[in-house]
């Protein structure tokens, strides 16, 4: 799953930085919906992964990886310490229109990481930054899949 990919950058003056999370207790504020997508990240070094997106919300997004691609991640350890700010780039499609799905680009900040088999791991990422509309796109499709509209 953690295949190279092509390259991508955000680029920072058309973009939507998104409110950084609070320093108390870890409360999610944003209903998560469920998707199966995939999502390139890119790392600080300009290395380039193929994940899968498990779940987004308007705040961030789960992905899975394995221990490949999570060690180029975080190099020096398997968890983000509190307040430590590792940030990535990524780059996945929502199904937002059937005929074309809509490109979405972020700067996004680990949360967390949590081993859910052998080689497999769960990351939580909080978008720091979201390219052009795609803030927009993303309040779109999480509330048409909550039905908020």
């Amino acid at each position: 799953m953690s295949q190279p990919a092509e390259s991508f950058t955000l680029q920072e003056s058309q973009s939507t930085t998104v409110k950084p999370r609070s320093a108390g207790p870890n409360l999610r504020s944003q209903q998560r919906v469920p998707v199966e997508l995939s999502a390139v990240l890119s790392t600080t070094n300009g290395e380039v992964f193929e994940t899968q997106a498990l779940n987004v919300s308007r705040a961030g997004m789960q992905i899975e990886c394995d221990m490949a691609c999570l060690t180029k991640v975080l190099p020096s350890r398997h968890s983000a310490a509190p307040g430590d700010s590792i940030e990535i780039d990524l780059e996945f499609s929502l199904p937002l229109f059937r005929s074309q799905p809509t490109a979405i680009l972020a700067r996004a900040e680990i949360i967390h990481v949590r081993r859910v088999a052998r080689d497999r791991f769960r990351v939580g990422l909080q978008f720091a930054k979201v390219g052009g509309n795609g803030y927009l796109y993303l309040e779109q499709y999480v509330s048409s899949r909550l039905g908020t509209r």
